[in-house]
């Protein structure tokens, strides 16, 4: 019995990709309760191709840069560039003094904004800053943290999600920590800091100290058993903290004796004072919730 393969194989002209693209980037649609609106400027964002075509248009003037420089003669200027990256919309650059003449070259409505911090600068997930002996120093930057308000990361083990998954999570960002940290202390910090994120979304502390265990062994690290001990040690004053909150809480609660004090009340004045002792109920329950907040358990 034969089968017939079907045709996956499409080939396009040059004009062909121009329509396509000027057909996607003209017919982007935006739904916004009962109104639909189409973006007129910009590169639709959300779609496979965003990103590629934002590339591709900013290097476009990037490139002509470069080949106006090389074809004036100007070897010197253009080679400053070879430490200047971008990723889709955020540049860095690094040892280049001609690089304010460089960003002239994108259009003029794009808005450029310097985010270099006083001691370095935060790019795509990294804080680079000088090190010792002057060489780079690299830090991993989550722009999350800024944020005024907590952000909930990672699903909790109680949802509907397969057990191993936040696990899974954990090694691939534990790979990624140690890719970025150019300092053991800092890839140590970078871990038990997302250790105890998933700890607080229901992980087990065994099996993160083995997971970060085998991560240690595959990549064939020096001191293995050093860094494990700090690691899983870490997370124990982490979880006895919680601990000890969650008691002192429990205490504080106990203490305001609410079902007591609100019987005694109800024995005291039948016709008024229910009323009042819900008052006071309410406001022991609030006390009770200030008191949760406070302790800001994460």
């Amino acid at each position: 019995m034969r089968t017939q393969k079907k045709k996956t194989d499409f080939q396009y002209t040059l004009a062909d990709l121009n329509e396509l693209m000027k057909w996607l980037i003209e017919n982007t649609y935006v739904d916004n309760g009962s109104e639909c609106h189409r973006q007129s400027q910009g590169v639709p964002m959300g779609t496979n191709a965003g990103p590629g075509i934002c590339n591709l248009y900013l290097y476009y003037y990037e490139s002509s840069y470069i080949d106006k420089l090389i074809s004036e003669g100007q070897l010197a200027k253009a080679e400053n560039c070879h430490m200047t990256f971008r990723l889709i919309d955020d540049d860095l650059s690094v040892d280049n003094p001609d690089y304010e003449e460089f960003i002239d070259c994108y259009p003029k409505f794009l808005t450029l904004n310097d985010t270099t911090l006083p001691e370095g600068v935060n790019f795509v997930g990294m804080n680079i800053t000088e090190g010792n002996e002057g060489k780079i120093k690299l830090q991993v930057y989550d722009k999350r943290k800024d944020f005024p308000f907590k952000v909930v990361r990672y699903p909790h083990l109680d949802s509907e999600i397969p057990t191993n998954l936040p696990y899974g999570v954990f090694t691939g960002l534990t790979y990624r920590n140690d890719r970025i940290c150019t300092e053991t202390e800092d890839f140590i910090k970078e871990s038990v800091e997302l250790a105890k994120c998933l700890q607080n979304q229901g992980a087990k502390k065994h099996r993160l100290v083995s997971g970060f265990t085998s991560y240690l062994r595959a990549k064939k690290k020096k001191n293995i058993c050093t860094l494990r001990r700090c690691f899983k040690e870490a997370l124990t004053r982490t979880e006895h903290s919680r601990k000890t909150s969650t008691r002192e809480t429990l205490d504080f609660i106990n203490s305001l004796e609410i079902e007591r004090d609100f019987s005694l009340n109800i024995q005291r004045n039948r016709t008024s004072a229910t009323s009042v002792s819900r008052k006071e109920v309410s406001a022991n329950r609030r006390e009770a919730l200030d008191f949760l907040n406070s302790l800001a358990v994460v």
